[in-house]
């Protein structure tokens, strides 16, 4: 297994315990860049930020919790719900519809799901 994926393994029942989804964000963050960076990927300069502004995206969209570059250039993003609540619930359907529509390269996930 992956030491990325054994990390964050470890970490998460001490981040979920009393948690929100921002909690997450760090950790997510660090564990995308360690994977690609990892031999099986082998991506060099991948970096994973929180919470950036949207403001170089269509305007009404929002922007999704998680960044992702490579070379410092966007490639994509990640939108991170806690674990326990289902991707396809109602709540989210609009939300992920509008960045399904509007970004390239989403994930969406709970960590339990990966879309």
């Amino acid at each position: 297994m992956s030491k990325a994926i054994e990390n964050i393994r470890a970490k998460l029942p001490r981040i979920l315990k009393d948690g929100t989804e921002r909690t997450l964000y760090p950790e997510l963050c660090s564990f995308i860049a360690a994977l690609a960076d990892e031999k099986t990927i082998n991506l060099k300069g991948v970096e994973a930020s929180a919470e950036e502004s949207s403001t170089q995206h269509e305007s009404g969209v929002g922007f999704p919790d998680i960044t992702v570059r490579l070379q410092a250039e966007i490639v994509g993003w990640v939108e991170v719900k806690l674990p326990g609540n289902p991707l396809n619930h109602q709540t989210y359907v609009q939300q992920f519809l509008k960045y399904k529509n509007s970004l390239e390269n989403i994930i969406f996930t709970n960590l339990e799901e990966w879309e």
